[in-house]
């Protein structure tokens, strides 16, 4: 039981090297941080390639690729 008035004890938030164990987790953080943006960045290029790739053809491929041939419907 604390004595009325002392002062608080001091919360035990650092382990035995010293270290703050929620400091340790963001600095974790901060390191691998721009790696994963990175990721996320080229994810996005490489949906971007694809989805346009797949623009040229929808649009442009009615227009680049020739017409089946006529029907062979022979009148007789």
């Amino acid at each position: 039981m604390p004595n009325p008035g002392a002062a608080a004890p001091k919360a035990r938030t650092r382990d035995l090297l010293g270290r703050h164990p929620t400091l340790n987790l963001l600095c974790y953080e901060l390191v691998v941080l721009p790696d994963l943006i990175g990721n996320i960045n080229n994810g996005i290029w490489a949906l971007t390639d694809r989805l346009q790739d797949s623009l040229v053809v929808l649009c442009l491929g009615a227009h680049s690729i020739a017409p089946p041939a006529a029907a062979q419907w022979q009148v007789m």
